[in-house]
């Protein structure tokens, strides 16, 4: 029961040890294999996670895009309101002021205000009555009872 290799081991204790090596080997492998596939599928879910996050924030990124895009056209129409309201203010100062100096003007003349020279640029300032001296003659000569009329009179005299 010696061994025939010359090792001086019994023939049983060397076949024994190396079933047990084996045997050993066998385990170490068949747990390797089984944490590379525990590896493999914890980085087969971590792929998944990573691409459904990815095409998140794909989408994410494309409604931030369309956000921007009406936030830009929102301030281009802002700044067109803003520069519409400023005219339309302007403009309605300016027609109010142009309706304030027609109504004066009308006043001017219905009451026939004639020292008001800030009127003047809306026509002629009132002519000297050259006449006066005639006219204030003509009314002496010429007394008219009140309610007829004052042409008619005088000349029939």
């Amino acid at each position: 029961a010696l061994d025939q290799g010359g090792t001086g081991r019994p023939e049983g204790l060397g076949d024994r040890v190396a079933v047990a090596s084996a045997r050993d080997t066998t385990e170490t492998l068949s747990r390797t294999q089984k944490l590379m596939a525990e590896e493999l599928q914890r980085s087969d879910a971590t792929l998944r996670s990573l691409n459904t996050q990815s095409r998140s924030m794909q989408d994410t990124l494309q409604e931030h895009r369309a956000i921007v895009g009406s936030l830009n056209a929102s301030r281009r129409a802002l700044a067109r309101l803003k520069r519409r309201d400023f005219t339309d203010r302007i403009l309605l100062a300016a027609g109010l002021f142009f309706y304030c100096l027609v109504v004066l003007y009308i006043v001017k003349r219905r009451l026939g205000f004639a020292g008001w020279r800030l009127f003047s640029l809306f026509g002629a300032p009132p002519a000297p009555d050259l006449h006066a001296d005639t006219a204030h003659a003509a009314d002496d000569a010429c007394q008219v009872p009140e309610g007829l009329d004052r042409v008619g009179a005088c000349i029939s005299e």
